[in-house]
């Protein structure tokens, strides 16, 4: 069986503009697909497409070999962490983790060193502490492919370590995609590094890296 999520010939257009050009991606278990770009290339548009709350002009999913028909999300095979809270903001913080990962939350608090928050309530938290939480409850997700978009924005530098390792933990049993404004955190973990820039995803390589972030802005 040939493991992994695909999408293929991703073609989406906006107000006349065309986004993303016939597009193909394919990200396995143990991969940390890496994604780089400047705003408004379409990062965010290809997260949506493949999870499947947006969509494509024209594409073709396909899970270890079998194409999906039906939204994306519904086969609970990936997660998203998309650039907006998905933690409703009236919750606990404990009855969030226990709804979103299905594990206790005492445990899990401890492992982040966040047990004095368990009993407060989601609107209480700092930008920061939230998108930290958020981050780490999509990465303990059943779901076997996750999709970070902008995981390490409002964190402190030592969460964006943290959450790096947790990244790489989590590579050993699943399929991981990312983007991050803060580049060389992105390329630093990543086992495969793309570019998106006109449109086109291609492969990119550490020497072409290392001119790009010296030549365009973000």
């Amino acid at each position: 069986m040939d493991l992994g999520l695909e999408i293929d010939s991703v073609l989406h257009s906006f107000g006349g503009r065309t986004i993303l050009s016939d597009v193909y991606l394919k990200c396995k278990p143990r991969d940390i697909v890496g994604i780089i770009g400047r705003n408004g290339m379409g990062k965010s548009t290809l997260f949506k497409i493949i999870f499947g709350t947006l969509k494509a002009d024209r594409s073709f999913m396909r899970i270890d070999g079998e194409i999906i028909r039906k939204h994306t999300f519904a086969s609970g095979e990936i997660a998203f962490l998309p650039q907006f809270h998905i933690t409703p903001k009236s919750m606990k913080v404990a009855d969030a983790i226990e709804q979103f990962t299905g594990k206790e939350s005492t445990d899990f608090l401890h492992s982040l060193k966040l047990t004095n928050i368990k009993d407060s309530k989601i609107w209480s938290l700092s930008e920061g502490i939230r998108r930290y939480l958020e981050i780490n409850i999509v990465l303990e997700s059943r779901s076997r492919y996750i999709i970070l978009d902008e995981p390490f924005s409002s964190l402190s530098p030592i969460m964006v370590q943290h959450i790096k390792q947790r990244i790489e933990e989590k590579a050993e049993c699943k399929g991981i995609i990312l983007t991050d404004q803060r580049w060389k955190e992105v390329a630093a973990i990543s086992t495969h590094l793309k570019l998106l820039e006109n449109g086109t995803l291609r492969d990119f390589r550490q020497k072409d890296f290392d001119n790009y972030i010296i030549t365009r802005p973000i």
